[in-house]
């Protein structure tokens, strides 16, 4: 376990002196607080000192954490071989239930998530399919839209040439009248003689 260090002013107590003050406390079965730990270092061990409670805590809590961490290696290695053994075949199991358990959930997940994948595809290509129709149908309709609107232009030619025909007929009747006028009036002139 790392010891935590606080920025500020050095301490003006060591983690050594703390530890003996903790280990005296527990002995006469007294909590080991920070408030008893600071009388300790001052009473018992001569130290004038007065440290900021936060930074003496986190002194505490390391060195309660480090024997805490300390004791249980002890009792692990106080244990016959046989319950290692037997401890490392029990987890083995446990893990491969777990790993089990884990596979088959993942698995599920898996089926279902194909389903709306599969289901999305299909959507995809059906959207897909549409499209090539909408746009064979656009491209269709663009090609009846340009033969239309050559066909309106032959009309409008046609139209055209049709109105400079009539208008050529036209003036030819003008001029067939006129001459009818003519020939009626002459006409009209020996029949009066």
């Amino acid at each position: 376990m790392t010891m935590r260090t606080s920025a500020g002013r050095p301490k003006s107590y060591n983690q050594n002196q703390v530890a003996k003050a903790l280990k005296d406390l527990a002995g006469r079965g007294i909590e080991p607080s920070v408030e008893a730990v600071k009388r300790h270092l001052r009473e018992e061990q001569h130290l004038q000192i007065s440290p900021r409670p936060e930074a003496l805590q986190i002194v505490i809590d390391d060195i309660l954490a480090r024997e805490a961490e300390e004791r249980t290696l002890r009792l692990i290695e106080a244990l016959p071989s046989e319950a290692t053994s037997l401890l490392d075949h029990a987890c083995d199991l446990v893990k491969r239930q777990l790993l089990l358990g884990l596979a088959e959930g993942y698995s599920e997940l898996l089926k279902k998530n194909a389903l709306p994948m599969r289901e999305l595809r299909d959507l995809l290509n059906v959207a897909r399919t549409e499209r090539e129709r909408s746009e064979q149908k656009s491209t269709k309709f663009a090609r009846q839209l340009e033969a239309s609107h050559e066909q309106n232009d032959k009309l409008y030619t046609l139209i055209e040439k049709l109105k400079a025909e009539r208008n050529e007929f036209e003036k030819e009747l003008i001029a067939v009248r006129a001459q009818l006028t003519v020939k009626d009036e002459v006409l009209s002139l020996l029949t009066k003689q």
